[in-house]
């Protein structure tokens, strides 16, 4: 093994140089019930890296307590591997719950996405939606 790649794989496990994932959604403001598609887009670091998942939680945050709850959490095991600097695309859907309150000054809702390797080192990302009312 190579002193770089033995390098990027130590690297890697402090969590500098992993691979990252963004979550793209369609577009950014929708009703209750609406389906949301998008895609999961992850980007290969330093170094090979083995998936063990990727989780994506929709989270509701009320401002009258400060306090975040999670709704509902979308996960996809695998057992892929990223390579170096590699670029994997998979598709994204989740259906919002019919229920949902309007976002406003007091209610405000995000994906929170995590991509979770087999050395447990994990690369997260933020989107916040806007739920307007039916």
């Amino acid at each position: 093994m190579g002193i770089f790649l033995l390098f990027g794989k130590v690297l890697c496990k402090f969590g500098v140089g992993s691979a990252k994932i963004d979550l793209v959604l369609k577009g950014d403001t929708y009703c209750s019930g609406d389906m949301i598609k998008g895609e999961y887009i992850i980007n290969g670091g330093v170094a090979e890296q083995r998936l063990k998942r990727v989780e994506s939680d929709l989270v509701l945050t009320t401002s009258n307590d400060d306090r975040e709850r999670v709704i509902h959490t979308n996960t996809i095991y695998s057992s892929a591997v990223i390579t170096a600097q590699e670029k994997k695309v998979m598709g994204f859907s989740f259906k919002l719950p019919s229920s949902l309150q309007p976002s406003d000054h007091r209610v405000s809702y995000k994906f929170i996405t995590r991509l979770i390797f087999t050395d447990g080192i994990s690369s997260v990302d933020h989107d916040e939606i806007i739920i307007q009312p039916s």
